[in-house]
This record gives C-alpha cells, structure tokens and sequence, in this order.
C-alpha cells in the first residue's frame, strides 16, 4: 500500500541526497584544481553558505528603474495587485482594518454564530505550543511580527506564554488576527529573465511562525474527520503524506514503465 511505500521513499531520497552532495563536492574539488572560477561559484551554491546578492533595482512600468526604495516597493504593490491577483484593490491599512472590524461585527449577529459552539479541542494549550515553537525551524524568513524563527526555538516557554491568550482569544471568537490570514507578500527570483522585471519573479506569502501554529493546531483537530473520507492515494494535508511524494510516485512510476519499454503519459497541473 500506498503508506507502506512512503518510508522507503523517504530511505532512497536520504541516500539520493548523500550521493548528491558528495558529487557535489567532488566536481567543486576539480574546479578548484583548475582554477575554474566560474563552475567552482555554481557548486558554491549549490553546496550552501551562498550569500545572496543585494536586491536589483527594479523596471517601472515605463521602462525606467526605480529611483528610491520607496518607488520599488510602490511597483511591487501595482505589480502584486494588477498581475499576480487580477480584480484586486489596494488600499490602506486603517481602511482594511475598519472594512475587517464591520465584517466581523456583522457576521456574530448573524444566525450562523449566535448560537455557536465552540468544542475545547480547537483551543491551542501551553505545551502544544512550547512543543511546537521548539519545532520550529532555523534559517527562514520572518513575517510582519519580525520574530525569526531562532527566538521561537531557543525561547519556546516564554513566547507560549506570549501567545496563549491570543490565540485562545482567536479560537473562542473565530477570529484569528488579520497578520496572520496569509502573511506577507514577497518576491522570489525565478532565476529566468531580467532582474530588473518584476515578471521574472513569483509572488510568495511569508507568514508569522506564531500564525503559522495556530493554523497547524487547528489542521491536527481535523485530521481524524477527514481520514474517514480520505482515499488510499490522498497525498497532501493529511501527515506524512505530502504532496511532494505524489510527484515521487509519478517518477517512480515513469521510471518503471520506461525499464519495460511501455508507453507512458502523464498531466500535472500546477493551481
């Protein structure tokens, strides 16, 4: 079965990625040898420790470059706003903030939520989250909050304590804070195209850590409901079986028909 496969696959791409490096690091030997410095920067990055290059001045719409980094940001903002998300508005925060307040306040007198139930379980606790901010993982960007993910794992008791109330505030109303509904819009180089165009890049969502186990709290509450209606080859959103392993599946497969000079033909669709 399908979650019998997945240890295996996980055993072969921990070798895989052993294999990788140490090629990795033999061809880097050789360029070094021959004095190659172009190659020896190429395996540089791709055995880490690369430092990233300071961020490109970025195109406005008429060709020119952005003189100030305010100009960039304000080209990001028309970018993100009438390209990545077509039909979108932009505007300010203390306008979103009022529009979220009167949404909010309409939607508790409603039918729906005036006679609301909250079960217990949806409500984080102290050690869910010591345990979870002691997961968390080093080296990644931060969101609005600025906390990097080093203050949560070095620091978990105090920062629960911090986030308790919040989020069982946010739990018992339905109301999660508004900084943690999606997070912040990012740019991400798809190493194609000009530096200088904003259409060489894809649009990322950098989220609070602290938001980010609040959602992950409330995902574990659903996971057993949603394992009665799951299929055997339900790959993502379930635990241990992500969508990564899909396109694992797919390849193994591919490979296998390949050996048996059988015919193979596949669509993935990237949404």
């Amino acid at each position: 079965k399908l979650h019998r496969l997945l240890p295996l696959l996980k055993e072969h791409l921990k070798g895989d990625r052993a294999d990788y490096v140490l090629t990795i690091q033999k061809l880097a030997a050789d360029a070094a040898a021959a004095k190659d410095q172009k190659l020896l920067h190429k395996y540089r990055r791709d055995l880490g420790g690369y430092k990233p290059r300071a961020p490109p001045i970025i195109a406005l719409e008429d060709g020119t470059l952005a003189k100030t980094p305010k100009d960039g940001r304000q080209r990001w903002l028309r970018y993100f706003g009438r390209e990545v998300f077509k039909g979108s508005e932009m505007t300010t925060l203390h306008d979103l903030l009022k529009k979220v307040r009167v949404a909010q306040a309409d939607r508790w007198l409603s039918d729906d939520f005036r006679d609301l139930d909250i079960d217990a379980q949806f409500v984080p606790t102290l050690a869910f989250l010591e345990r979870n901010f002691k997961k968390v993982k080093l080296g990644r960007g931060f969101g609005e909050d600025v906390i990097p993910g080093e203050v949560y794992h070095y620091a978990p008791k105090q920062l629960a304590r911090i986030f308790l109330l919040v989020m069982m505030k946010a739990a018992l109303r339905v109301e999660e804070p508004l900084a943690w509904r999606g997070g912040t819009m990012r740019e991400l180089f798809k190493n194609n195209g000009k530096a200088s165009q904003c259409a060489a890049y894809r649009a990322i969502q950098v989220s609070d850590e602290a938001g980010k186990s609040f959602h992950r709290h409330e995902r574990q509450q659903l996971l057993e409901p949603m394992a009665e209606f799951a299929v055997e080859t339900q790959l993502g959103g379930m635990p241990n079986m992500g969508a990564d392993f899909g396109v694992m599946l797919m390849n193994l497969v591919s490979c296998l028909l390949y050996t048996s000079d059988a015919a193979d033909d596949s669509l993935r669709v990237d949404l």
